[in-house]
C-alpha cells in the first residue's frame, strides 16, 4: 500500500508498512500463480523438519527391528545350545543308569570263577598266571615232601623262562579282584535284603493294623447282633402273648 506524504512543494509517495505474523510472512512468500487454489503448508513442513523427523523415526524403527532380530537369533542359538547340553546330560544319565543296571544284574546270580575274571579281570587265557604253579604241583608225585615239591616247581619255572614274581603278582591281583567282587556282591545283596526286610516290616504293621480293625468290627457286629436279637425276641414275645390271648 502507498500513502501520500506532503512536503512544502511536492507530494512524496511512500510505501506504507505492512506487518505480518511469522506464519503469514512465510505463507506469502510460498505463493503460486493460482492464489485461489493455494494450499497452506504447516510451518514445520516448510522448514523441512517434518521430513527430518519422519526419517529419524524410520531410522529408529529400523534400528529397533534389527536389535529385536539379533536378540531373537541370540535366543534361538541359546535355546539350541541349552537343548544340546540337556540332550548330552540326558544321554550321560541314561548311560550311567544302563551301566548301573548291568552291574546290578551281575550280583543277582551266582557266577563261577571264570565268569568273575571275564567280567572284572584279570584274564584267564594267559598262561603266565598263578595257576601254572598249581599245574606244576599237580604234575609231581603226591608223596614228595613239600620242600622237594617247592624246589621242583621253582626249577620248572626257571627252566620255562618264567618270572616267579610275575606269577605271584598275578595271584595278588586275583585275590584283590575276588575280594572286591565279594565285598560288592555282599553289599549289594545286603542292601536288597535290608530293603525287603524294611518293606516286610512296614507291610506287617499294616497287616496288624488291618487285623485289629477286622477284629474290632467283628466284635462290634456280635455286640450289635446281641442287642438287636434281644430286642427282636422281646417284641416277638409280646406279639405272641397278645395273639395267643385273643384266640
Amino acid at each position: 500500500m502507498l500513502r501520500k506524504k506532503k512536503t512544502e512543494n511536492t507530494e512524496e509517495i511512500v510505501p506504507q508498512a505492512v506487518y505480518f505474523t511469522s506464519d503469514e510472512k512465510i505463507e506469502n512468500e510460498d505463493f503460486s500463480d493460482d492464489s485461489s487454489s493455494k494450499k497452506k503448508k504447516p510451518l514445520m513442513e516448510i522448514l523441512g523438519l517434518i521430513e527430518k523427523i519422519e526419517n529419524s523415526q524410520n531410522a529408529m524403527s529400523n534400528l529397533i527391528e534389527k536389535e529385536e532380530t539379533i536378540e531373537t537369533k541370540e535366543k534361538v542359538v541359546e535355546s539350541i545350545n541349552l537343548n544340546s547340553n540337556e540332550a548330552k546330560d540326558i544321554q550321560i544319565d541314561a548311560n550311567v543308569h544302563n551301566t548301573e543296571d548291568e552291574t546290578e544284574k551281575l550280583y543277582q546270580e551266582k557266577l563261577d570263577i571264570n565268569e568273575i575274571y571275564s567280567k572284572f579281570g584279570p584274564s584267564t587265557k594267559d598262561t603266565n598266571t598263578i595257576y601254572i604253579i598249581d599245574s606244576f604241583l599237580k604234575a609231581l608225585p603226591d608223596n614228595l615232601p613239600s620242600d622237594i615239591k617247592l624246589q621242583s616247581v621253582l626249577g620248572i619255572i626257571d627252566a620255562s623262562k618264567m618270572d616267579i614274581e610275575q606269577l605271584l603278582n598275578d595271584g595278588d591281583k586275583r585275590l584283590e579282584v575276588l575280594s572286591q567282587f565279594f565285598k560288592n556282591f555282599m553289599d549289594r545283596n545286603d542292601k536288597v535284603i535290608n530293603e525287603n526286610e524294611r518293606e516286610i516290616s512296614i507291610l506287617t504293621e499294616k497287616i496288624n493294623h488291618h487285623n485289629k480293625i477286622i477284629e474290632g468290627r467283628k466284635k462290634l457286629q456280635e455286640e450289635q447282633k446281641s442287642v438287636v436279637k434281644f430286642e427282636v425276641q422281646k417284641i416277638e414275645n409280646i406279639i405272641n402273648f397278645v395273639q395267643n390271648k385273643k384266640q
